[in-house]
């Protein structure tokens, strides 16, 4: 599935959210993206937190009747450490995947922000230039009018 940017969208936000939100995204990318926003988020560690206390729970107190009196995953909790590595062997890469997109589009937009200033710099150039030409006809023209307006003074009194 592809996003489908309107019209109004792209014309009034960077082309650099237009390149790494729109249709050139791989599915690969949505989903790294996806799964590190949902990773990074409080509703993620609040949810595994409590994930966690209920395994314990009831690996220590619910479900030691039902499996002969021992719990199902001992107290260090062996079973838990390898679906915890699990976890991190597989969220870490995929993190990395979709920070090394984020460092991508930052330089995208660092170029395009130094483009979009270099011009700006040039426009500030040629209106300094125009400023100083319209001075300088400024400047003539009153030194014109004033010398052949019959009742203007030559500058002596």
């Amino acid at each position: 599935m592809s996003v489908r940017l309107s019209e109004t969208w792209r014309r009034f936000h960077h082309p650099v959210n237009i390149r790494h939100l729109g249709t050139g995204r791989t599915m690969g990318e949505r989903i790294a993206d996806g799964v590190a926003a949902r990773i990074g988020s409080w509703t993620f560690i609040i949810t595994q937190t409590l994930l966690l206390g209920a395994w314990v729970v009831a690996n220590v107190f619910l479900f030691r009747g039902w499996v002969g009196g021992q719990p199902f995953d001992p107290y260090p909790f062996i079973l838990l450490n390898l679906l915890f590595s699990f976890q991190a062997a597989y969220t870490g890469p995929v993190i990395m995947m979709s920070q090394n997109r984020q460092g991508a589009k930052d330089r995208d937009e660092a170029e395009h922000d130094h483009k979009v200033n270099r011009e700006a710099l040039e426009r500030l150039a040629r209106l300094e230039e125009q400023q100083a030409l319209i001075h300088q006809l400024i400047v003539r023209l009153a030194d014109e009018t004033r010398f052949s307006y019959p009742g203007a003074r030559t500058g002596s009194t």
